[in-house]
């Protein structure tokens, strides 16, 4: 009875390590010790983080968000914008889904990294609207965004590879359990998830234009133009 009760000690001890690691307004080095120490508890006691999670409510670290298609609709959605959701929420640890209709998004993620997806999806989601917006074809602007939002994939998956060689290891472990927390609360409210996949590209110079031109979007510009540092892609 008391291993089981210091056990539960352990546990509640790890819960508020893990609300002080994973705060957003926990100071950074706070945060690295935070975690730190439940590592160590972890290690000790040999609790595994998928235990933990089983036997721990942490999904009030987790909420969920929306994202507004511009061209949303069964018979008026484009491609460009159901990649954009899924490309802008993995960068920033997030689970994504899409509406059955196709007029929105669904992400999962803790309350910081859902608020920068909303807005980095806002910021890339206009600018590329705004490029489209001269060409007359469905399949001429679908295309195009399909390459725009390529590029910007590609840049996110590069930046990603950098600040993973330079973050401490309780850091990235942070980042697996945000991941896994997200992508369960997203299979808790969606179990019954299907996958689908999206139309291929028709107009290729429409694509490479995009492309070319994702990769001179300045990703450290905010929706306004301004170079504020909440609009900074960061980790």
């Amino acid at each position: 009875m008391k291993d089981k009760e210091r056990l539960e000690k352990k546990r509640r001890i790890l819960e508020k390590l893990f609300a002080t690691a994973m705060h957003e307004h926990t100071p950074e080095e706070e945060a690295h010790t935070a975690m730190e120490k439940a590592t160590q508890i972890m290690a000790k006691e040999k609790i595994a983080i998928a235990d933990f999670m089983k036997t721990t409510d942490n999904k009030e670290y987790i909420i969920d968000g929306n994202l507004k298609f511009f061209y949303g609709g069964r018979r008026t959605y484009q491609d460009w914008e159901i990649r954009l959701g899924s490309v802008i929420a993995r960068a920033f640890d997030c689970s994504y889904i899409n509406s059955w209709e196709r007029s929105s998004g669904e992400i999962f993620g803790h309350e910081t990294d859902v608020e920068n997806v909303i807005y980095f999806f806002a910021f890339i989601q206009f600018s590329i609207a705004g490029k489209i917006r001269h060409y007359d074809k469905v399949t001429t602007k679908n295309s195009y965004g399909r390459g725009f939002v390529e590029r910007i994939g590609q840049r996110l998956q590069e930046m990603n590879k950098k600040v993973k060689q330079v973050v401490p290891s309780d850091c990235r472990d942070l980042m697996v359990v945000k991941k896994e927390l997200a992508e369960r609360k997203l299979h808790d409210k969606y179990p019954n998830v299907r996958r689908f996949n999206l139309n291929k590209v028709r107009d290729h110079q429409a694509y490479q234009k995009g492309m070319k031109d994702g990769g001179k979007l300045a990703l450290r510009r905010g929706v306004d133009g301004s170079a504020d540092s909440r609009a900074q892609i960061r980790r």
